[in-house]
C-alpha cells in the first residue's frame, strides 16, 4: 500500500503528483488553489523537512521583497534556519551551507507567494543564489502568480492545482469507505465509455459500490450533505450544522476576497460581490455579459474582467460549448459553475434542505461537473476535453466529453429525464447516457 494511504484521514488524490514531483522534474513545484483547500497542509505533510517560509508573516515578506541575495542566504541557509534533514551536513567557513558541501537538496516552501509584488523575481533569485534547491511554492491567485512567474521562470516551474475535496476524498477522509478503491467517481464511471466506443450502450452503476457501508448514514443523507455544504476540508471537521454554515459564510464574505482585495485586482468590492451573487443564482446557465452589465451598472469589459478574476482565484469556472459543423450551435458563450457548491450556497445565503429548494437539479449538475474536472486535473488526463452542447433552438446536453474522435454526451439529472434526441441525431456515433444519483449509489432507490 502506498505510504500516502497509511493515514486515510489526510488522503488527497494529488498526493502522488506532489510526492513524486522531484523524482520526475528539476523544476519548481507551484501548487495553486483557492484559500482553505489544504495547500499548506499538503505540502508541509509531504515535504515535512523543508524550510517553511510564510509570506503572510511580515519579516518573511520584507526579506523576500528585498530581492537581496545576501538576505536570502541568511533567511534560508543560516545555521538556525537549516531544515532538519541537512542539519548534520558540513558548513562553509561562514557558517552557511554551500552547493559543494551539500549532499542532499535544499527544500524550501514559500507559502502564499501571490502576496509578493514580484514572485517570479524572488523565485529566480533563490535559484541563482542557492544551488541544489528544490522549491515548493503555493498561491491562491493564478492570475498574479502565473503572470509574474512567467516573466522569470519560463521552463523552470511545473504547475498543479488543489481543489476542495472530491467525492472520493470526502468518503475516505470521513471513513465512510475503507479505501479509495471502494468508490467509483463520476470521472472513473464516465471514462469507461470513451476508450472503447460503441461497446457500452446503457449506463450501469459500478458493482464495487455494492460493497459500500455508510454506517448510520443513508446515501440520500450523504448526497444532501454534499449538495448543501460542499467539500471544503474544514467543513468536514466541524460537527455542528451552524458551525459549517458560519464557516462557509465567512469564506464567501471575507476569505475568498482577501487576496483579490490585497492584490488590488478589483476596485469596486461591492459590485464584485453583487456579480458573484448573480453568478451563484445562474449556475449551469449561459453567461450573458450584457445582461449582467445592465443589472450591475458597470461596463461589459469590467464584468468580463471580474469574472476572469473569480475564475483565476478558483471560485468559479466556465464550461465552453462543443462546436460541431452546424451553424445553429452555440459557439462562444460559456456556462458558469462554482468549484464548491457549499460556497455557492453561502454566497446566496441559502442552506435550506433539498425538499425546500428549487435549485436541486442545478446543484447536482454543478457538483458532478466540478468533481469530473477535479479528477481530470489530478489524473493529468490531457486527452479528455469537456464541453456543453446547445443549439439556438435550445436543444441541450449538460456535458460533452471528447477524447480524440470519441464523444460522450451526458445529461445530468437529479431525477429521471430523457436524453436530447437532437444530439443523438446529429452525432449518431457518440455514446450517450443520463447520469443520476443511481450512477453514484447502486442502492439509491432502496
Amino acid at each position: 500500500m502506498p505510504k500516502y494511504y497509511l493515514n486515510l484521514k489526510t488522503y488527497r488524490q494529488a498526493d502522488t503528483l506532489i510526492t513524486n514531483h522531484f523524482a520526475r522534474f528539476k523544476q519548481a513545484l507551484i501548487l495553486l488553489g483557492a484559500r482553505q483547500v489544504g495547500k499548506t497542509t499538503l505540502v508541509k505533510r509531504v515535504f515535512s523537512n523543508a524550510k517553511y517560509l510564510l509570506v503572510d508573516e511580515r519579516p518573511v515578506k520584507n526579506t523576500l521583497e528585498s530581492y537581496d541575495s545576501s538576505l536570502y542566504k541568511l533567511l534560508i541557509l543560516s545555521k538556525r534556519s537549516l531544515q532538519s534533514d541537512i542539519h548534520n551536513q558540513n558548513k562553509g567557513s561562514n557558517g552557511l551551507l554551500t552547493a559543494k558541501n551539500t549532499a542532499q537538496p535544499i527544500r524550501i516552501i514559500i507559502d502564499e507567494a501571490h502576496l509578493l509584488s514580484a514572485p517570479g523575481r524572488c523565485v529566480k533569485l533563490i535559484y541563482d543564489v542557492i544551488p541544489n534547491v528544490q522549491l515548493i511554492v503555493t498561491g491562491s491567485n493564478s492570475l498574479h502568480i502565473k503572470n509574474k512567474l512567467a516573466e522569470s521562470m519560463a521552463g523552470r516551474a511545473i504547475y498543479y492545482t488543489l481543489y476542495p475535496l472530491t467525492m472520493k476524498e470526502f468518503l475516505v477522509q470521513t471513513e465512510l469507505v475503507e479505501s479509495p478503491l471502494e468508490f467509483t467517481s463520476p470521472y472513473e464511471f464516465l471514462g469507461e465509455f470513451l476508450p472503447q466506443r460503441a461497446i457500452l450502450k446503457d449506463s450501469q452503476p459500478s458493482e464495487a459500490l455494492e460493497l459500500i457501508n455508510f454506517g448510520n448514514f443513508s446515501v440520500r443523507q450523504i448526497l444532501e450533505y454534499w449538495l448543501l455544504f460542499g467539500f471544503y476540508p474544514e467543513v468536514t471537521n466541524l460537527s455542528l450544522v451552524q458551525s459549517k454554515i458560519e464557516y462557509l459564510e465567512y469564506l464567501a464574505d471575507s476569505a475568498v476576497f482577501k487576496d483579490i482585495i490585497e492584490l488590488d485586482l478589483i476596485e469596486n468590492r461591492a459590485k464584485a460581490k453583487e456579480l458573484l451573487t448573480l453568478l451563484a443564482y445562474q449556475i449551469g446557465n449561459i453567461i450573458n455579459y450584457a445582461e449582467l452589465s445592465r443589472s450591475l451598472g458597470i461596463s461589459i469589459p469590467t464584468v468580463q474582467r471580474y469574472i476572469d478574476i473569480f475564475e483565476k482565484s478558483f471560485i468559479i469556472f466556465r464550461l465552453y460549448p462543443f462546436v460541431g459543423t452546424r451553424r445553429d450551435e452555440i459557439i462562444k458563450s460559456p456556462k458558469v459553475y462554482f468549484w464548491d457548491v457549499g460556497l455557492r450556497n453561502a454566497v446566496i445565503k441559502n442552506f435550506n434542505p433539498l425538499s425546500a429548494r428549487n435549485d436541486v437539479g442545478a446543484l447536482f449538475e454543478n457538483m458532478i461537473i466540478a468533481d469530473i474536472l477535479k479528477d481530470i486535473a489530478y489524473n493529468q488526463d490531457l486527452t479528455l476535453q469537456t464541453f456543453y452542447w446547445r443549439t439556438k433552438n435550445k436543444s441541450e446536453v449538460d456535458l460533452v466529453l471528447k477524447r480524440q474522435n470519441d464523444l460522450l454526451g451526458v445529461e445530468i439529472k437529479f431525477k429521471k429525464g430523457a436524453f436530447s434526441r437532437a444530439f443523438k441525431n446529429r452525432y449518431p456515433n457518440a455514446e450517450t447516457l443520463v447520469f443520476s444519483p443511481k450512477n453514484l449509489f447502486t442502492n439509491w432507490e432502496r
